[in-house]
């Protein structure tokens, strides 16, 4: 009977964070049509070649469990969201510009290739060495690449809204409950994509703080 319990608890937590994570992913969206992000479309698919190899090389870390992968499956799903997003307003102002105001999208910058070359070198030891530990580690490690510039704009121009990061941090939360509930012998390794990734998107949060905006303020006069 708590072997079932510790089961439940776990799935839960595991479904948890996968409905909040395309949750945020959905907000974010709203944004994009918005005009208030603007990365491009070449960005996004980037970055979802880097949640494709996140999600492969997590799930083949110890025995596979759903209530641990949900999230890096939700990572990929929203990925696919905002880059169809993106590409479809891209196009639209393209190809019907009299209809649609044509917007100045962010071109991908260095670190999003040097970020895209990290994950397909980090796919590629997984696929031909089989260490999906070492191979996720590396993978998610340099996400911080496209956290840094989004850390930067949010103190000197507060374009994020709080709400999206605010259901990622719970998100990945829920995810690290899981992880432990999961019993997995691969603990250390599995905790890691869950509390790395609640930093990076708490950053964000904070910065987004009234408080936060207040004291930019102060110190840019």
């Amino acid at each position: 009977m708590h072997f079932l319990q510790v089961i439940d608890v776990g799935l839960f937590f595991g479904l948890t964070a996968f409905v909040l994570q395309i949750t945020g992913y959905i907000f974010y969206s709203f944004h994009i049509f918005r005009g208030r992000t603007q990365p491009n479309a070449s960005s996004w698919f980037m970055w979802l070649v880097g949640g494709v190899i996140e999600y492969l090389t997590f799930d083949a870390i110890g025995e596979s469990h759903i209530s641990t992968s949900a999230l890096p499956l939700a990572c990929v799903i929203g990925l696919v969201i905002l880059f169809s997003t993106t590409l479809i307003m891209q196009l639209r102002a393209e190809f019907y510009p009299e209809r649609h105001k044509k917007v100045s999208y962010h071109a991908p910058e260095r670190s999003d290739y040097f970020l895209t070359s990290f994950d397909i070198g980090a796919g590629l030891l997984w696929v031909f060495w089989n260490v999906a530990a070492l191979a996720n580690f590396l993978a998610v490690s340099t996400s911080i690449l496209s956290f840094i510039p989004i850390w930067k704009t949010t103190y000197r121009h507060n374009k994020e809204d709080a709400a999206p990061w605010l259901i990622w941090c719970l998100a990945y939360s829920c995810m690290f409950v899981a992880v432990l509930f999961d019993g997995n012998d691969a603990l250390l390794s599995k905790s890691f994509y869950p509390l790395y990734y609640l930093f990076l998107h708490l950053v964000v949060l904070l910065l987004c703080l009234p408080r936060t905006r207040i004291f930019r303020y102060l110190h840019s006069n």
